[in-house]
């Protein structure tokens, strides 16, 4: 009974496995990003960046300062 019994659980296993891959390739066959985007940190910098990045104030000779 036992060794039926670990049959039985390696084959429902195997069969889980194919059935939550196939969903995650489903999935990600009609999701125009990846999946695993979704839960990387790129994604969450790529969205909240900034539109366009800040200009660094130019860098003055002293003597300019000093003149105004």
């Amino acid at each position: 009974m036992p060794e039926n019994l670990v049959i039985i659980l390696i084959t429902a296993t195997f069969f889980f496995g194919l059935l939550v891959g196939y969903i995650l390739a489903r999935l990600r066959h009609a999701a125009k990003q990846s999946i695993f985007d979704w839960f990387s940190t790129n994604r969450y910098i790529r969205v909240y960046k900034p539109l366009k990045p800040k200009k660094m104030a130019r860098n003055r000779p002293k003597d300019e300062l000093n003149n105004e």
